[in-house]
């Protein structure tokens, strides 16, 4: 397990201590790169392309794992969860910097009359797991390594700073999302 970790922040230290790829990303990596992809895998499932290299350096791609064939933020979604109390979903994040995702399970809870995202490692229902592993098999036949929470959220050396995240910066923050507000 230290030797993987180990492995992990030593990329991060190549990127983010000997130049900064935030321009090269924005600039030349195609945002739909994994669309193809993901569209002959899940050829039943509603998915959508979420990426966004404003403050991330990933392509997260969004499966609608309950039936309905819309996406968050859609009238057609509001009515749903409103309707049925819950929407799930697979969600991967996919490095751009380093040969890492995360792969997830998120449900979405109408509590009060907004919709509340819980995520989680495990399915909330059995059912979905079988995309997960699909998901899984398909990213470790690219090479790509799926993380979880025990190395996502371990510091990185003290002389990585980010835009948003200038101190306390984790393994997450560097392959993922530069958020200040997550993980604490």
């Amino acid at each position: 397990m230290n030797d993987k970790k180990n492995k992990v922040i030593s990329e991060i230290e190549q990127i983010y201590k000997h130049g900064d790829c935030k321009y090269a990303i924005w600039n030349y990596v195609a945002r739909d790169f994994w669309i193809k992809l993901f569209k002959d895998w899940f050829l039943d499932l509603y998915f959508e392309n979420k990426t966004d290299f404003n403050y991330s350096v990933c392509f997260t791609m969004s499966l609608n794992l309950s039936p309905i064939n819309k996406g968050l933020m859609s009238q057609e979604f509001d009515n749903y969860i409103k309707e049925k109390g819950q929407v799930d979903f697979l969600v991967a994040d996919i490095s751009v910097v380093a040969p890492y995702a995360t792969v997830r399970y998120v449900q979405y809870r109408l509590i009060d009359g907004k919709s509340i995202p819980f995520s989680s490692y495990v399915p909330f229902k059995p059912e979905h797991e079988k995309y997960g592993d699909k998901l899984k098999k398909h990213l470790k036949e690219k090479y790509i390594t799926c993380l979880e929470d025990e190395i996502l959220f371990s510091r990185v050396d003290d002389g990585i700073s980010l835009e948003n995240r200038t101190e306390d910066v984790r393994i997450y923050n560097c392959l993922f999302h530069d958020s200040d507000a997550w993980p604490k």
